[in-house]
């Protein structure tokens, strides 16, 4: 077993008692922030990650395994950076990327956060992690989002520019795109022309 999968399995047995609640509106996160927002970052408008408040909620690799995750997340984001930047867009579009799985706890999370935070040690790349796991939010509430306008609020509402949504962070090269105002219809407005 990698060791990323060993971290997914440490993550999916510390969320073994969290279930997600089906109908309605999904339910306020019990997550802490796994971002330090001191006043002075406010002004700079500027989304200060705590590394360590993401490594000790699961979200990073213990710091002894760092250099041996950098080197498995080296592996998996170079053939995907070679792809993108090659300006072949035959098969669609080459520029994004989409982490899925049809079972909770399979660390699509994990894995998101961590290759993006790969990719964007890149120099000639910029990342834009959007939180598109519309029922449960939980890219958009690991980085204490959830007030935030986001993905959803540009599919309802076309007047707003996706691009004045993004929350720039102090890590260079990347940002983050939150989940948004939750409403009924997701499904809808995620196959819609606009989330293209």
């Amino acid at each position: 077993m990698s060791l990323v999968e060993q971290a997914i399995a440490r993550l999916r047995n510390q969320q073994l008692g969290h279930r997600p609640v089906s109908g309605g509106a999904p339910p306020k996160s019990a997550l802490p922030p796994m971002v330090n927002q001191p006043e002075e970052s406010k002004v700079a408008n500027r989304l200060v990650i705590d590394t360590n408040a993401l490594r000790a909620g699961g979200y990073l690799p213990e710091a002894s395994k760092d250099r041996q995750f950098a080197d498995q997340y080296r592996r998996i984001k170079r053939p995907l950076i070679d792809k993108a930047l090659s300006g072949d867009v035959a098969l669609g579009e080459a520029r994004v990327i989409i982490v899925s799985s049809a079972v909770p706890g399979d660390g699509k999370t994990f894995t998101s956060i961590n290759l993006a935070f790969s990719m964007a040690l890149e120099r000639d790349i910029s990342i834009l992690l959007v939180d598109s796991d519309l029922a449960k939010h939980h890219i958009t509430d690991i980085f204490g989002l959830r007030q935030r306008k986001g993905l959803l609020d540009a599919l309802t509402d076309e007047s707003l520019d996706p691009e004045a949504l993004v929350v720039p962070t102090t890590s260079r090269g990347f940002s983050i795109l939150p989940a948004g105002t939750y409403v009924e219809g997701t499904a809808e407005l995620v196959s819609s022309n606009r989330m293209r």
